[in-house]
């Protein structure tokens, strides 16, 4: 006979198929996401299994290792995230919403079946995600997040296809707004919290990200003789490096602590703050904490910085997300030569 048990994680719950066979105990985990109903099902297959094994009908055969063509979404889904270690947590969490959606859309089909449900997946866009339709930005992340979670196991040997390739999105060729130095010097000077100031002359002068500012930076991870910032948990999920600029400094050593993070404040509190002064500060352009990131880039290339120093500083996996920077600095040439006579 074989037991089932309930294993509860944090994305759900999963279950641990026990029996013996030739004496020995076996364990097996069914994949998370698997219905109550499934996974007796799946015990009864084992039960059947080993009782033919025993009579000598047939030799054991794995119910959950026959067919390669019965994996689902959820199980799929398991061992992406088992397997998928060098992600940031708000790559994982990205990577989540876009599984979720294709549930949501179409149960936990089996991934060979996925070929035939793409009419069913675009038609999911046009649902309501908490009271809000998807836009045209959450379709893009959605589609890309699950090429790449598809990539990732076509690599690894565990799928061969990759069915969102055929599915269209659109590529925005809209620029993100920049700040200019004297928006920013104002931007900052509505700021009244310490720690507002901190996130914000991290963004501005060192290109990090929000996730990469909150909670995570200690003061022990500043290395002052060598104006270097250690960055704990980056992007990528591994420490990285990024140099210090004198601004930087100037204004970490003003509010310089023994210990702690440099900004222990939440990332909606820093985007709240952010967001309040630059409405204070009387500038309309989109974005709080990464329009600073965009403009950092901006300025640098404008100021003659390779392409690749901004891509090291800004740590971009690949250079041509570096070269929106050039396209930022020729669309701030074009708005100063606007009305100038030669």
């Amino acid at each position: 006979m074989a037991s089932l048990k309930p294993i509860k994680r944090k994305s759900g719950t999963a279950y641990l198929i026990r029996y013996r066979l030739n004496g020995e105990p076996k364990t097996h985990n069914i994949p998370l996401g698997t219905p109550y109903k499934t996974a007796v099902a799946i015990k009864h297959e084992f039960e059947r299994q080993i009782a033919r094994h025993k009579a000598g009908i047939e030799s054991f055969t794995n119910p959950l290792q026959q067919d390669r063509s019965v994996l689902t979404i959820s199980a799929y889904r398991e061992w992406f995230f088992n397997n998928k270690k060098s992600a940031s947590k708000r790559t994982i969490e990205t990577y989540q919403r876009a599984f979720n959606f294709l549930i949501k859309s179409i149960n936990d089909a089996k991934l060979t079946n996925l070929e035939n449900l793409l009419t069913e997946i675009e038609e999911g866009f046009n649902y309501f995600n908490d009271g809000k339709q998807y836009s045209p930005v959450t379709k893009s992340i959605i589609v890309r997040s699950l090429r790449q979670a598809w990539n990732f196991g076509i690599k690894r040997g565990k799928i061969k296809e990759n069915p969102f390739q055929k599915i269209e999105i659109k590529n925005s060729n809209a620029l993100p707004d920049i700040l200019n130095i004297e928006e920013k010097n104002r931007m900052y000077k509505k700021l009244e919290h310490p720690q507002s100031k901190i996130a914000f002359a991290l963004a501005r002068y060192a290109g990090l990200r929000r996730e990469e500012i909150c909670q995570n930076i200690r003061w022990e991870d500043v290395e002052w003789d060598q104006d270097m910032l250690n960055i704990p948990k980056a992007k990528t999920g591994k420490n990285q490096k990024v140099p210090m600029l004198p601004e930087l400094k100037k204004i970490l050593l003003h509010f310089k602590q023994d210990e702690g993070y440099l900004c222990e404040l939440h990332p909606h509190t820093v985007t709240h703050y952010l967001t309040s002064a630059k409405k204070k500060a009387g500038i309309k352009k989109k974005g709080s904490i990464h329009i600073l990131r965009h403009s950092l880039g901006s300025d640098l290339i404008s100021q003659g910085l390779s392409t690749r120093s901004i891509q090291d500083l800004l740590r971009h996996s690949k250079v041509t997300t570096t070269e929106i920077y050039t396209q930022l600095s020729k669309k701030a040439l074009q708005g100063q030569l606007k009305g100038k006579k030669v």
